[in-house]
């Protein structure tokens, strides 16, 4: 299956017609309508319940934000069969089916929010590491078959943060991962867990956490076991509690522990971010990458790795303290 670059107007989740204006009143500015299937999907080994949304590109002649309104415009009738294989050494080893599910509100916006159809699985809990899937939607009303092919990702190896504290002040603190065979893009980020007690009643205490996008990185090759080293600059953590928790005067604050998350994203993923995220792309104008045979859209896998309840050391909880950053944060331990 070819992945291919697609250049097309869009209007977030559809195709809109591009409309001109001409001299000549009959002119017809509006072509023979085709029937094209948008897909996402984005399957991960760690969730239980996945979901596969599916929209019909249209086009009219009527104004296209009027026309989003109507549910019919962009959504397909109930005549969708939805089914992920599961592929092994060229052989089906199961099927994971798919229902139409509308139990999720939207948000308003530019398309109708009522209902909100989406296909969702609670079986895929059986997915397997070790398979690549094959995701199938098929039309009874037009017999059009759509497809897509992702492969699982292999485990990612933690080297660091390993057992022990973390030095972040005055550091280094180097990250140290190895890739997984078939992941590409890597999002790494840290949930930062805190206690929050109230001064005029210390009896009245919060948990609290932030969560610390540190960076992402992406490798050579899909193939695995590239080593990824990343240095958190001294400043980093502590110029990211400054800018995500408020200064309180009412409350002292007792710093906790740091969960660490891995994330891995496919080619795909990789692809589609960094095409849909280049500079000049937008929603009415843009590079749409696809990798949906017979469609247009994204079927990709992620998969996270968790590496939980990390201590800082004494000299970096210290700075949380006092440091020029954090000072007025309200930390006392």
């Amino acid at each position: 299956m070819k992945t291919k670059l697609i250049l097309i107007t869009l209007l977030a989740l559809g195709v809109a017609g591009v409309f001109f204006t001409s001299c000549n009143n009959d002119l017809d500015i509006v072509a023979p309508y085709k029937d094209t299937t948008v897909v996402y999907c984005l399957i991960d080994l760690n969730d239980t319940v996945h979901y596969v949304r599916i929209h019909k590109a249209f086009l009219g002649a009527d104004n296209a934000y009027e026309m989003a309104q109507y549910t019919d415009s962009f959504y397909h009738k109930n005549v969708l069969t939805v089914k992920l294989e599961r592929w092994k050494n060229n052989q089906l080893y199961g099927v994971i089916n798919f229902t139409r599910d509308s139990s999720i509100a939207k948000d308003t916006g530019v398309f109708a929010n009522t209902p909100n159809i989406i296909y969702k699985s609670e079986s895929c809990n059986l997915l397997s590491a070790d398979s690549k899937y094959r995701l199938v939607v098929r039309n009874s009303e037009t017999g059009s078959v759509v497809t897509s092919v992702t492969q699982m990702i292999q485990p990612t190896l933690i080297a660091n943060p390993s057992s022990g504290t973390i030095n972040l002040y005055p550091g280094p603190f180097v990250i140290r991962i190895a890739s997984g065979k078939h992941g590409k893009i890597y999002d790494i980020k840290a949930r930062f867990n805190y206690i929050e007690q109230q001064k005029n009643n210390p009896n009245i205490t919060e948990n609290k956490s932030v969560v610390w996008n540190i960076t992402q990185v992406t490798t050579v090759s899909d193939a695995g076991s590239e080593l990824i080293n990343y240095a958190v600059g001294k400043d980093d953590f502590y110029q990211f509690c400054k800018s995500s928790i408020k200064v309180d005067n009412n409350v002292v604050r007792y710093s906790g522990k740091l969960d660490f998350y891995f994330t891995a994203g496919d080619q795909a993923m990789y692809e589609y971010l960094r095409i849909n995220n280049a500079s000049g792309v937008n929603a009415s104008n843009g590079l749409l990458f696809t990798n949906i045979e017979n469609g247009l859209g994204i079927f990709a896998s992620r998969r996270t790795e968790i590496s939980l309840g990390k201590s800082m050391a004494g000299n970096s909880i210290g700075y949380l303290i006092s440091g020029p950053l954090t000072s007025q944060l309200g930390f006392i331990q």
